[in-house]
């Protein structure tokens, strides 16, 4: 499998909208009240997406091939908006790429991770700031990265301890 992690092109953002919103409703939504779902939805919609790129915020999007399988979307160059893989491509280091890349050019600090991705989030250096809490029906657990340490490829960690 070849990953391709980039910046989002103008004519992506409905086709990333699909993908967030598919796999929002398949692995989060059920954790939501229904005026969260409704709340995340409208967050997600392409054109939504588009214009707060214009306004301080930035897409990234993974392609296996020429398929869309992860979005990434970075509110004010340190909080992570948006992060959606696609199910069947969870734990494959997609979500881990998509971070790294963002941190290239900004230092992510926050997220509001849902429910079930607290794990992902805490392998990418962010840890649990907050209990859980609810705002406009979106459940979410407050988390955040101190220090701000880029991430170090599994691979590279080992060396990296040995100072190679």
């Amino acid at each position: 499998m070849t990953i391709c992690i980039r910046r989002i092109h103008t004519s992506e953002y409905e086709d990333a909208s699909r993908l967030v919103v598919s796999v929002f409703r398949e692995c989060v939504a059920a954790s939501m009240e229904p005026e969260g779902v409704d709340v995340f939805e409208k967050h997600a919609e392409g054109e939504s997406m588009r214009v707060r790129d214009t306004t301080g915020c930035t897409t990234y999007v993974a392609f296996n091939d020429e398929s869309l399988v992860g979005v990434l979307h970075v509110k004010g160059g340190s909080h992570v908006s948006l992060l959606f893989v696609l199910p069947e491509l969870q734990g494959q280091g997609i979500g881990r790429a998509l971070i790294q890349l963002a941190d290239r050019t900004s230092t992510l600090l926050t997220v509001h991770s849902s429910i079930n991705a607290t794990k992902s989030y805490e392998s990418y250096g962010f840890r649990i700031s907050a209990p859980e809490q609810i705002s406009n029906g979106i459940r979410y657990v407050p988390m955040q990265r101190l220090g701000a340490q880029p991430i170090i490829p599994l691979g590279l960690a080992h060396k990296a301890a040995q100072g190679l």
